[in-house]
């Protein structure tokens, strides 16, 4: 595999951001692999999902103790 150079590397994480910040959004997968020139959505999701605090703590039960 041949190493990178720096703008490869800036490439590559705007990529990852723009892609990140559309699945936060909910955008169907098929729909962003396509925009990516991916051959399957599951690979789009493998390589780019990231789960943000964000949705971590939206999906975090809070219990509270009762007392009494």
């Amino acid at each position: 595999m041949a190493p990178y150079h720096f703008t490869d590397l800036i490439g590559i994480r705007m990529r990852h951001t723009y892609t990140s910040l559309l699945t936060a959004q909910w955008i169907a997968p098929e729909v962003l692999s396509k925009q990516l020139d991916h051959a399957r959505a599951s690979f789009t999701m493998d390589f780019y999902r990231t789960v943000f605090n964000s949705e971590r703590n939206s999906m975090t039960l809070e219990f509270t103790p009762k007392v009494s």
